[in-house]
This record gives C-alpha cells, sequence and structure tokens, in this order.
C-alpha cells in the first residue's frame, strides 16, 4: 500500500473511533466537542485523501463521487452549528447530518 493509503486509512480509523466516542459521549460537553472536532478533521482528512487516490480506476470514479457527497454531509451538518439556523431545528438537523455521515463512514 502507498503511503497515501496508509494516511487513508489511518484517518478512516480515526474517524471510526472518534465517531463512536460522539455517540456515546453526553451531547453538548466538552467531551463530545472535542471528539466531534476530532471526527470532523478526520472525516475531512479521510475524504482529500481519498479524492487524491487514483490507482484504482486512473480517473475520477464512483469512490471520488461517495467521498466527495461525505463532504457535503459533513458541511450540512455543520453549517447548522455555526449559524444555529433553522431556528429551533439547527440541532435536529446538525444531529441528522452527522448521524448520515457516520452511517456512511461506517458502511465504507
Amino acid at each position: 500500500m502507498s503511503t497515501l493509503g496508509w494516511i487513508h486509512t489511518a484517518f478512516g480509523v480515526v474517524a471510526l473511533l472518534a465517531g463512536t466516542a460522539v455517540i456515546v459521549t453526553r451531547k453538548g460537553t466538552r467531551g463530545h466537542r472535542t471528539f466531534g472536532h476530532l471526527y470532523l478533521t478526520s472525516m475531512v482528512g479521510l475524504n482529500v485523501t481519498a479524492l487524491c487516490i487514483y490507482n484504482l480506476f486512473g480517473h475520477f470514479g464512483p469512490f471520488h463521487w461517495l467521498a466527495a457527497s461525505s463532504l457535503l454531509t459533513l458541511f450540512a451538518g455543520m453549517v447548522p452549528v455555526f449559524t444555529r439556523r433553522p431556528r429551533g431545528r439547527w440541532l435536529e438537523r446538525h444531529a441528522i447530518f452527522l448521524a448520515v455521515s457516520y452511517i456512511g463512514l461506517v458502511a465504507a
């Protein structure tokens, strides 16, 4: 496996562990936010490295599309946190999009 492949794998393992920690910790606490930041960072790293791997197809393939959609899901889950919008529903949107993100990670 290439160095990029190892880095990609390491980001994936960290994302799985951090995502699990986010799920099991009490929501809104410092621990939840810390593990959430670790999850977000590792998922961005995981997806960026996925977009750089071309050994499988030699061109932009289905896994690249999945990485791009994963980045969109992360973005959709974090925008409500930063904007606190929509008012009264931002927390629900945050939870739904990041749950979808984690499910996608586990499925991959």
